[in-house]
């Protein structure tokens, strides 16, 4: 009974596997416009954020600097904002900007951003 029952299944197995076409109907994924738009905003909030949480960061560090309570360091901290809010512009800019220049602006903000922090870093170590 037994080897009837596993030729029953291996001849139902091998007939019905031999007959099997795989087809693919689905349409080919694609990105519409509205997917590579809502790609795009994600990108840019995210990076908003991140710039944000840098600024915040920078912020606190001038504040820091202000507190120390020399005149070369209140003076080193004024000279900081002035440099910080001339980035102001350049993040209401961030909220307008197209897709196809995002890369560019994106780097030359990070670098306006790794400026200030050097820039503050020496104003400590001085």
């Amino acid at each position: 009974m037994m080897k009837l029952l596993v030729v029953l299944t291996s001849a139902l197995l091998a007939t019905s596997c031999r007959d099997r076409v795989d087809r693919d109907d689905r349409a080919p994924y694609s990105k519409t416009h509205e997917t590579a738009r809502d790609d795009f905003e994600t990108t840019r909030n995210t990076f908003a954020k991140h710039v944000n949480e840098r600024l915040e960061q920078l912020d606190a560090r001038i504040h820091e600097l202000a507190a120390k309570g020399t005149e070369q360091a209140r003076q080193a901290a004024d000279e900081l904002r002035a440099e910080r809010d001339r980035l102001a512009p350049k993040l209401d800019e961030m909220k307008r900007q197209a897709k196809a220049g995002w890369d560019q602006f994106e780097s030359d903000l990070s670098k306006s951003l790794d400026r200030l922090e050097q820039r503050i870093d020496a104003a400590f170590s001085d």
